[in-house]
């Protein structure tokens, strides 16, 4: 009978451990998760997204695509920096990704990003170009965790759409 017990209460400590773990790695993730991307020749892509790439990015003559989720993502470059722009399957533009310098974030976004998030590093650092307007989108980490957050050009903080995605910028000759 004791190493019935002993068999139920193993297998309980067993199970609360691995809720905990499954809690804990919820609790953990950003406010949209990352996604891992697929690379895409341009031929793979739908026509609409295609088009609509060419017509509001016509100075654009190499970009790397990915899918990512439902999403096709260009990444090339633009003024010396590298963008990446982002449609769902039939052509909407969902937005751009501009990375910053700090120096570039505008004062009253920076003083409440000090304020809110003080102590912690900026990890990444884009102005967000969205049909919506435009944002300043931020990775900051306490060491330990990192979480994702944007402001608009006054300082507010916002949401970040589901859509948006926030995964490290790379080189499109990559």
């Amino acid at each position: 009978m004791k190493n019935f017990s002993l068999f139920h209460v193993f297998t309980c400590i067993l199970l609360v451990v691995f809720l905990q773990t499954i809690a804990v790695g919820q609790n953990n993730r950003s406010e949209t998760s990352l996604i891992p991307e697929t690379p895409l020749q341009e031929d793979q892509l739908p026509p609409q997204v295609s088009s609509e790439f060419q017509i509001n990015n016509p100075e654009v003559k190499h970009a790397t695509w990915t899918q990512n989720g439902e999403n096709y993502v260009a990444t090339f470059e633009s003024e010396g920096a590298v963008v990446r722009s982002e449609y769902n399957y039939d052509g909407t533009w969902i937005g751009n990704f501009h990375p910053v310098d700090e120096a570039e974030i505008p004062a009253a976004v920076k003083k409440q990003l000090d304020k809110d998030y003080q102590g912690q590093q900026i990890e990444e650092a884009y102005k967000v170009e969205t049909q919506e307007g435009i944002h300043y989108q931020f990775s900051v980490s306490d060491g330990e965790q990192e979480n994702y957050i944007r402001f608009d050009p006054d300082g507010n903080q916002v949401e970040i759409a589901e859509s948006m995605n926030n995964e490290k910028m790379e080189d499109p000759e990559k």
